[in-house]
């Protein structure tokens, strides 16, 4: 049984999770992960919620081992952190959009939609009501079901046998259009522009790398959360819609780019890796939930260069750059104190 104490707590399935991603990324890249933990060698940062906390402690247990995560003294975490988690500290954002009703309009108009009233009729027949169950009902037993399939995976949430198939993928879309006029291209630009400070310390730490590999670490590994991974996708132009998704468009949802069961489920890790060349070039790729991801959006193409699948950018990406060079967060927070 769970109580409130294990409320924003990891879950055991979520340690066994990171604790298996410290060890892919380890194997995806063994020259990298190949000296003992050090802090010269790798930075980890992490958000004030014990989960991020927690995740990366179990993260490094797969990458380096029991002994060796037993003798890492973790850094304490900051707030507010305008790399890792810049919408929490951002009266801008939390006034324009979180608190912002129109945000949600798609989401209530879809409400209405006759897809999402045959899913009540549907459910509600499934329970034995004879009364259509309430949206905050509906809800909590959707939720129920997600973080139980999550926990126990090879078990049958008793939560989720109330939901056909079909019923589960009204409910994502039900849930996608949230995410994507609350974090990403839905909304004002300033979902996307609050994460600038995380893009700009990739390009500043990047930079670093290619004019002094000697005094850079090895790697930086940041455990934040899936709101602001969202928002660093958006602002770096990555997984855009042809159309915006819309309460009356869900038949084109299968065939988006913007899957949120894809870009931002749990554990969801985004990653960026500067290669050297045998030239003595460097190029930028990307890698989400491990698989190469087209950096298209980045770097403009060479003449006659196709770009929609490009994996790599030379560098310097010219957006990235951009971002970095025009970086203002607390001022667009209404912050007066500089970065």
């Amino acid at each position: 049984p769970y109580g409130l104490q294990d409320s924003g707590q990891l879950h055991e399935a979520g340690a066994d999770e990171q604790f298996s991603l410290g060890e892919f990324w380890k194997r995806e890249f063994p020259k990298i992960f190949a000296e003992p933990y050090d802090e010269k060698y790798y930075k980890v940062e992490f958000t004030t919620m014990n989960r991020t906390g927690q995740s990366a402690y179990h993260f490094l247990r797969g990458m380096f081992g029991d002994d060796a995560v037993a003798r890492i003294n973790l850094p304490k975490p900051r707030s507010p952190n305008y790399k890792l988690r810049a919408y929490i500290s951002c009266p801008a954002w939390q006034s324009e959009v979180k608190n912002n009703k129109e945000t949600y309009r798609e989401q209530r108009l879809f409400q209405q939609h006759p897809d999402f009233l045959a899913m009540v009729d549907d459910v509600t027949k499934r329970l034995g009501y004879t009364q259509a169950v309430n949206l905050d009902e509906l809800m909590l037993i959707y939720s129920e079901c997600r973080f139980e399939a999550a926990w126990w995976p090879h078990r049958h949430s008793v939560w989720c046998k109330v939901f056909s198939n079909d019923d589960l993928q009204v409910l994502e879309y039900h849930q996608a259009l949230s995410y994507y006029y609350e974090d990403s291209y839905g909304g004002p630009e300033l979902n996307a522009q609050i994460t600038c400070a995380a893009a700009a310390d990739l390009y500043k730490r990047m930079k670093a790398a290619v004019e002094d590999s000697s005094e850079y670490p090895r790697a930086l590994l940041y455990f934040s959360h899936d709101k602001a991974l969202l928002q660093l996708q958006t602002l770096l132009g990555l997984h855009r819609p042809a159309q915006h998704l819309t309460h009356s468009n869900r038949q084109l949802y299968k065939h988006s780019p913007f899957q949120i069961s894809y870009i931002a489920p749990f554990s969801t890790n985004l990653a960026f890796v500067l290669y050297k060349c045998r030239d003595g070039s460097h190029r930028v790729g990307g890698m989400l939930q491990g698989a190469p991801i087209s950096l298209a959006t980045l770097c403009p193409a060479a003449d006659g260069e196709q770009t929609q699948q490009r994996a790599t950018c030379p560098w310097p990406p010219p957006l990235l750059k951009e971002i970095a060079d025009n970086c203002a967060v607390r001022r667009l927070c209404n912050k007066h104190d500089e970065l």
